[in-house]
């Protein structure tokens, strides 16, 4: 498969699931917990990630933190790690119409900043 082939077949894995992310991505932002008290928001991921099928989901890493692993088709020394903090500021944010919660803390994407991309 060509470089090409590649990137063209993961551009099309990728919109086939983007408004299921997105989706995710919104319930996230509208149910924010402050840090160390990510205890629903972490057990929301586990459940995402479980479903993905994965070869390892990992839970309770100090606390509420999520470790997921998946392993490529073939052997090597690489490695690619992804990390997201997954708690809320306890700061009013102006936001986009998409989050409606009520609590006075914001997610850690300000409104201003956020991609066009994923909203």
């Amino acid at each position: 498969m060509t470089t090409g082939a590649i990137y063209a077949e993961l551009d099309r894995r990728a919109a086939q699931v983007a408004d299921q992310v997105i989706q995710w991505r919104h319930h996230l932002h509208r149910h924010p917990e402050l840090s160390n008290r990510e205890s629903k928001t972490a057990a929301y991921i586990t459940e995402r990630l479980r479903s993905l099928h994965l070869d390892e989901v990992r839970t309770g890493i100090a606390g509420h933190c999520i470790a997921a692993v998946l392993r490529g088709g073939t052997s090597g020394d690489r490695t690619i790690a992804l990390r997201a903090d997954i708690d809320a500021l306890p700061v009013p944010e102006t936001c986009p119409a998409w989050i409606s919660h009520r609590r006075s803390w914001t997610t850690t994407i300000p409104a201003d900043r956020m991609s066009p991309m994923t909203t």
